[in-house]
């Protein structure tokens, strides 16, 4: 999937698939249509999440340590944080 951005002031619900360098982020809008969908590199991130409105992030990931690093840093930003089963 190449990138796909659309407004991102509309994001309500962002999935998160965390990985060593290159996260793939999902964000859906309240009606639950795509509005972005690309990767981020791990150093971009937190600066990427800081130019969303509050939203649900649900993250998936094996790597717990990871997990609570992004969660505690999200939360920062007014962000709710949440792990897939």
């Amino acid at each position: 999937m190449g990138k796909s951005i659309k407004n991102l002031s509309s994001v309500t619900v962002v999935g998160l698939d965390i990985a060593k360098n290159v996260f793939q982020v999902h964000g859906v809008d309240a009606d639950r249509f795509l509005v972005v969908a690309k990767p981020v590199r791990r150093g971009q991130l937190l600066r990427f999440f800081a130019s969303l409105p509050r939203c649900l992030v649900v993250t998936v990931t094996l790597r717990f340590i990871d997990a609570t690093a992004f969660s505690g840093a999200a939360a920062a930003h007014g962000h709710r944080v949440t792990g897939s089963p």
